[in-house]
């Protein structure tokens, strides 16, 4: 299986504080030519412990991650920032600074900034609208290449063993194509799965994790985003 979406950058980080009811923020990099325009949707991060444990996928709650369709974007004067006008307003406050180390020999610093996350892509990957059973991607021999996909909404199986958005399982059968019979190449072996790769991905809305790797070596999962996902990512 393989999947070649168009090139985005997944994130980004925050260039100033944002504070609750602000519907503008400021982030890091010129992405105007990287998918991120207007109509996408992106999240940005908490940097805030909150009162809130029990975040639920339906976000009628208080958990601070938040999701926004953005309005416009635009490039701040310096040439490195981009300002975003959000759809809608900021329910909490996201940092967006450095702070100094204090007694650091040569000023070095902590960056407190949240993260800013792309949700689209142009390939999307998604189940019906029924709650708790989504669409998943099984890999359980050869090769799966991901490439700036979207996986979401619907995407997983709540409490069904295996049934993951993205899933790697045990692939222990050589890859062998195109009449090959056999290979001394360590990468044509099941496991060996440096071939294939998961990459700026975009995952939310799963009820049953995000990517789940099983019995492979080698295998890049890299620069991904995921939200919103039942269980750990």
């Amino acid at each position: 299986l393989t999947f070649y979406g168009q090139p985005v950058e997944p994130w980004s980080l925050l260039h100033a504080t944002a504070n609750a009811g602000d519907n503008i923020i400021y982030v890091q990099g010129d992405l105007r030519n990287k998918g991120w325009v207007a109509d996408a949707y992106i999240l940005v991060s908490s940097t805030g412990y909150g009162t809130e444990k029990n975040c639920r996928m339906d976000r009628k709650d208080k958990c601070q991650t938040e999701k926004f369709q953005i309005q416009s974007v635009s490039i701040e004067p310096s040439g490195n920032v981009m300002k975003i006008t959000l759809k809608s307003n900021l329910l909490y406050k996201h940092l967006g600074e450095s702070v100094t180390i204090p007694g650091a020999l040569n000023g070095e610093t902590v960056e407190r900034r949240a993260t800013v996350g792309l949700l689209d892509r142009n390939i999307n990957v998604k189940g019906t609208e029924v709650d708790a059973f989504g669409a998943h991607t099984m890999m359980l021999s050869g090769q799966m290449v991901l490439d700036y996909v979207e996986f979401g909404p619907f995407v997983g199986q709540a409490f069904q063993l295996g049934r993951y958005a993205v899933h790697f399982h045990t692939p222990n059968e050589p890859i062998f194509k195109n009449g090959l019979k056999e290979s001394d190449d360590p990468r044509m072996q099941g496991s060996h799965q440096q071939l294939s790769r998961v990459r700026g991905c975009a995952i939310h809305g799963s009820f049953n994790r995000a990517v789940a790797v099983h019995g492979c070596h080698f295998l890049p999962v890299e620069r991904n985003v995921a939200y919103n996902i039942m269980g750990h990512a």
